[in-house]
C-alpha cells in the first residue's frame, strides 16, 4: 500500500537550524516524524536543533548542504535516502533575505535571491517529487512565502520578487507534480525581528494587523500540520498574518516606526 503524507514519515525542513525551521523541527519531531535538519554552516545551531527534536520525543538527523550549489543535488539526494524513512514531506523554508530597491538592485543582489528562495526550492521539489512518483507514494510540499506577495511594497525588491516567483512555482508545481505530490504555501506576517529592525521595533510593529495581536510561531507551525495531514489540499496558500495584508502598508513593516519613518 502506498504510504500517505498525513503518516508521521520523514520531513526535510530546509534552513532548520533557527528561527521558524527549527519550530518546525520540533513541531514535526513532537508528532512522530523523522526529521531531516537542513543547514548551510550553522552546525551549532543546527544541533541544537536536533536536540530540541529529540526532547520532543523525536528523531532526525543534520544534513548540511548549500542549496545553491546545483551540481550536487544528487549527492544530496542519496545522502536523504540513506539510513532513513522514505521521504514523505518537504518544507521549503531556507531563505535569503537582504535589502535593496529598485533604483539600487544588482546582478549579484537579484542572482542570490532567485538562487536561494526559488530556484533552490523549485529544485529540490523536482527532485522530491520523483522520489515519491517512483515508488508509488504520496508527498507533500510546504513552501514559506510572506504576506508582501499578497500586500505588495518596494522595500526588500530583490527578496519580494524571488518570492513572487516561489508563489506562481507553488501553483504550477500544485498542477504538475499531481497526483504524486500536494503543493502548498504560508505566507506569514512579521514573526520574528526583521531585517533592520531592533527589538523595540519588533515589539512596536508585531500586533501591527487588524487583530492587534502578534503572529505566535505556533500558528505557522500548527498550518503547516494542518496542510501536511490534508490530503485533498492542494495549490493553497495560506497567509497567516493577523489581516495586514488588508492594511495595504506603503512600506515593510520594519520601516514602520517612528524611529525608523
Amino acid at each position: 500500500m502506498a504510504e500517505d503524507a498525513k503518516t508521521p514519515g520523514h520531513i526535510l525542513i530546509t534552513g532548520a537550524a533557527k528561527r521558524m525551521g527549527r519550530a518546525f523541527a520540533r513541531t514535526f519531531g513532537a508528532a512522530g516524524w523523522f526529521v531531516t535538519i537542513h543547514v548551510n554552516t550553522s552546525l551549532g545551531e543546527a544541533a541544537d536543533t536536533l536536540e530540541e527534536v529529540k526532547k520532543a520525543g523525536g528523531d532526525g538527523r543534520i544534513l548540511a548542504f548549500d542549496l545553491t550549489d546545483f551540481s550536487a543535488y544528487d549527492a544530496f539526494f542519496e545522502k536523504l535516502a540513506a539510513d532513513s524513512p522514505p521521504l514523505t514531506a518537504l518544507i521549503n523554508n531556507a531563505s535569503m533575505f537582504e535589502y535593496d530597491e529598485a533604483w539600487t538592485s544588482e546582478p549579484a543582489t537579484l542572482e542570490k535571491h532567485f538562487h536561494v528562495n526559488a530556484a533552490a526550492p523549485i529544485l529540490l521539489s523536482r527532485r522530491f517529487a520523483e522520489l515519491v512518483r517512483d515508488r508509488g507514494g504520496e508527498g507533500v510540499i510546504v513552501n514559506m512565502l510572506d504576506n508582501k506577495v499578497f500586500a505588495p511594497n518596494p522595500d526588500y525588491f530583490s527578496y519580494s520578487i524571488s518570492k513572487y516567483a516561489l508563489l506562481g512555482a507553488t501553483e504550477l508545481m500544485a498542477m504538475a507534480l499531481a497526483p504524486h505530490v500536494r503543493v502548498c504555501g504560508i505566507a506569514p506576517g512579521v514573526t520574528f525581528v526583521s531585517g533592520v529592525q531592533s527589538d523595540d521595533d519588533y515589539e512596536e510593529t508585531k500586533a501591527m494587523n487588524p487583530l492587534k495581536r502578534a503572529i505566535e510561531v505556533e500558528d505557522i507551525c500548527r498550518t503547516a500540520r494542518f496542510i501536511v495531514e490534508s490530503r485533498t489540499l492542494n495549490g493553497e496558500v495560506i497567509t497567516v498574518d493577523g489581516g495586514q495584508k488588508l492594511m495595504k502598508l506603503e512600506r515593510d513593516v520594519a520601516f514602520m516606526t517612528e524611529r525608523q519613518k
